[in-house]
Order: C-alpha cells, then sequence, then structure tokens
C-alpha cells in the first residue's frame, strides 16, 4: 500500500488570480499535484509491470478519502481555472483496475486518462481528454 498525504492540510488555499478567492487547510484539493499524483502511480505500474511475464494479471487499486467539503483548485499563477467549485460530489472515489502486463505496458496513458476524467467529474469538471492527456504529458515530463 502506497499513501500519500494531503499536503493541503497544512496550509490555507488562497487564488493567484481572484484574490479574494479563499479555502482553509483541509478545504482544497490541488488540482495540478491530483493529477500528477494519479500519473506518477500509473507510470510506476507500467514500469513495474516490466518484471511480470507479459500475461500476467496486475491489480491495483485507487482510493481517495477525505474529499467532503474539499474544492478544486490550483496555487500554480500558470493555470487559470477561475473562480473554485462547488467541494466534490462525493465524500471518496475508489477505482480499481485489473489488467495484464502487457496491456497495461501499452495503454497505461489511456488508463490513466480514464481515472482521472472519472475523478475531475466528480467536482463537474467537463475537461476535455486533449486537456487531461495535455496535463498527463506535462506530468510525465
Amino acid at each position: 500500500m502506497f499513501e500519500i498525504p494531503y499536503f493541503e492540510d497544512a496550509r490555507d488555499f488562497r487564488d493567484p488570480w481572484y484574490p479574494g478567492e479563499r479555502a482553509t487547510a483541509g478545504k482544497w484539493l490541488e488540482y495540478q499535484w491530483s493529477i500528477y499524483r494519479v500519473v506518477e502511480l500509473y507510470r510506476f505500474v507500467a514500469g513495474a509491470a516490466k518484471c511480470f511475464d507479459p500475461n500476467e494479471a496486475l491489480v491495483f487499486e485507487i482510493n481517495v478519502n477525505e474529499l467532503d467539503g474539499r474544492r478544486l483548485a490550483t496555487e500554480n499563477a500558470d493555470v487559470r481555472m477561475g473562480v473554485m467549485d462547488d467541494p466534490a460530489i462525493e465524500q471518496t472515489f475508489t477505482r480499481r483496475q485489473e489488467v495484464v502486463a502487457a496491456e497495461f505496458t501499452g495503454n497505461w496513458r489511456e488508463l490513466c486518462a480514464d481515472v482521472l476524467e472519472a475523478f475531475l467529474f466528480l467536482y463537474h469538471k467537463n475537461i476535455t481528454r486533449k486537456i487531461i492527456l495535455d496535463w498527463m504529458h506535462k506530468a510525465s515530463g
């Protein structure tokens, strides 16, 4: 099990574009780093999948907890999201995937984009697949 604590619990948020837009610690979630965290996980699993037999099944699960009351935001002034949205429509987000190693190594970006799309839907973000893939490209270097 791999767990990443919320750094957003330790500090308040202040929007770089809308100075009046704020959120207290524990009530926001960094948009950019949320995407980067998921991409980092998928890249790791894609690398680990190369150590398995190509037909061996990989099973993993993503659990995001404590979303209750958290609004999606970013402190990155280069990303213009507009005024923060309403909190997530669910308190948790869980996605379990089972896929053979060879398929995962070849399709990890699409599988990752599927999960990100579902996660962003919790915030009523109708973000296009192209935008998600662009962010993934930036996250994976």
